[in-house]
């Protein structure tokens, strides 16, 4: 979720969709990234949402991570 969400404002729905998981677990997905920071929620009635700067921050070094994973797996 953190690395889709990048600089964008996100409904609920079309995250949703974008997914493809139960609408369970995307709240629950939700609720732990807002619990740990990485997330806000805006307006309830409009049901959007995004990412603080601190999950913003954390986009570069999951991609780095992600890379250095697939450099491995490409390795073996």
């Amino acid at each position: 979720m953190i690395l889709s969400s990048k600089h964008v404002t996100l409904r609920f729905k079309e995250t949703n969709r974008s997914f493809g998981i139960s609408q369970r677990m995307l709240s629950r997905t939700l609720r732990g990234l807002e619990r740990d920071g990485l997330y806000y929620p805006t307006i309830p009635s409009k049901m959007e949402s995004g990412l603080t700067p601190m999950g913003i921050s954390f986009q570069n070094p999951i991609l780095s991570s992600v890379d250095f994973d697939l450099d491995a797996v490409r390795r073996t």
